[in-house]
């Protein structure tokens, strides 16, 4: 989950036919992108659509309530409607892992017995987790009996739920999601919303800030670049950070691009399972005189997930780390993955500000972010 783009919904629940329920024959099945295409173009039958959505054959109500509770084990889907477009309801089905939910990562614990259980987390103190799995039931795993707790990066449901359902029963299904709006939004869509919308007379203008890419041969779709900030008094140079560790250096100049790496720090940051990685970058208010500067990282730490603010320095030319080991500022012990926060800015007041996530689960049930005897979700500042 990067967090500067919008979440797509997950859908994590199990394929129907793997119910018993047989999907279409191969020669009636098509492919992603004719669903994709048709689901787009074509208005679907929200009736039709909510009766597949409550019925076997891809069950989708077994895992979605959408009536705000967020009792189930997907994302509550109340209002859908209003916080997605269409397209992104369309592939949060055809690719379930593609963007996770926060909140709606798989997390796996393993017992000291040797036990196994997968599911979403649901709640998590320190007695104990509790997981809930695609069925809906509830179980509960006491600290003391974790050997193991990782996250994964892949949806419970697994790919092809599409494939049980017709074209036009995927649009159907489409049509339904979309549909489930507030009321006040519902009514402002028929009083006042024109049926034309007229373009803008000077089109918005998207370009890219670099022209060379940032990514790593072992990135998944889970993982990518998460900030670059401009370096203090040394003109158009920026750090640009990815989450599995890497730092690179961008230097714009009038003759051109320039990058090079500035520090690769993912030993110590990517374990490949799980927590966000490396996620904000801050210079200290006297950089120009003492190179300082901080990162705010998570990564597994004695098995915990462990969020980290470090304090390292540039070398003396400022083209690179110094290499020196870094100190840590502060370090904040988290329930899970999700929900990290972030963000890292010094004030005008010479403070550093730091946001922090409730890590989850999903709505913190227990009150992590109202516990002020907890860092999870706060703002905080410190000297």
């Amino acid at each position: 989950m990067m967090p500067a783009s919008r979440n797509l919904l997950v859908f994590p629940l199990l394929l129907a036919f793997s119910r018993g329920v047989s999907p279409p024959a191969a020669a009636q099945v098509a492919a992603p992108d004719e669903y994709r295409k048709i689901a787009l173009t074509r208005l679907g039958d929200a009736a039709r659509g909510k009766t597949l959505f409550d019925g076997r054959k891809i069950a989708c109500s077994q895992c979605h309530s959408v009536d705000g509770s967020a009792s189930k084990a997907g994302p509550d889907l109340f209002a859908a409607g209003d916080a997605f477009g269409r397209s992104d309801l369309i592939e949060a089905i055809l690719q379930p892992s593609a963007a996770i939910a926060p909140g709606y990562g798989t997390v796996a614990v393993e017992t000291h017995e040797g036990a196994s259980f997968q599911g979403i987390l649901k709640g998590s103190d320190a007695d104990g987790l509790t997981l809930m799995g695609p069925d809906g039931e509830l179980i509960t795993i006491r600290t003391a009996d974790i050997r193991r707790q990782t996250g994964i990066a892949v949806s419970l449901m697994p790919e092809g739920l599409h494939a049980a359902l017709s074209a036009e029963e995927f649009t159907d299904l489409i049509e339904y999601l979309t549909s489930l709006k507030q009321a006040e939004s519902t009514l402002a869509s028929h009083h006042g919303m024109p049926a034309d919308i007229p373009m803008l007379a000077k089109p918005a203008e998207v370009r890219p800030f670099f022209t060379h890419e940032f990514t790593l041969p072992r990135s998944g779709p889970e993982t990518g670049l998460s900030s670059f900030r401009q370096i203090p008094g040394v003109g158009e140079s920026y750090l640009v950070l990815h989450q599995e560790g890497m730092i690179w250096k961008v230097d714009l100049t009038a003759s051109g691009e320039r990058k090079s790496v500035f520090a690769d720090l993912t030993s110590e940051v990517f374990s490949g399972r799980g927590p966000n990685g490396l996620l904000d970058v801050a210079f200290h208010p006297a950089f120009r005189d003492n190179r300082k500067y901080y990162l705010f990282y998570q990564v597994f730490e004695e098995e915990k997930v462990v969020s980290k603010i470090a304090e390292r320095k540039f070398d003396a030319d400022l083209r690179s780390d110094s290499g020196m080991s870094g100190r840590d500022i502060l370090k904040i012990v988290s329930v899970a993955q999700d929900h990290s926060g972030g963000c890292l800015q010094f004030g005008r007041d010479g403070y550093l500000y730091i946001v922090m996530g409730d890590t989850g689960p999903h709505n913190d049930p227990n009150g992590h972010a109202q516990n002020l005897q907890l860092l999870l979700g706060k703002l905080m500042r410190i000297d």
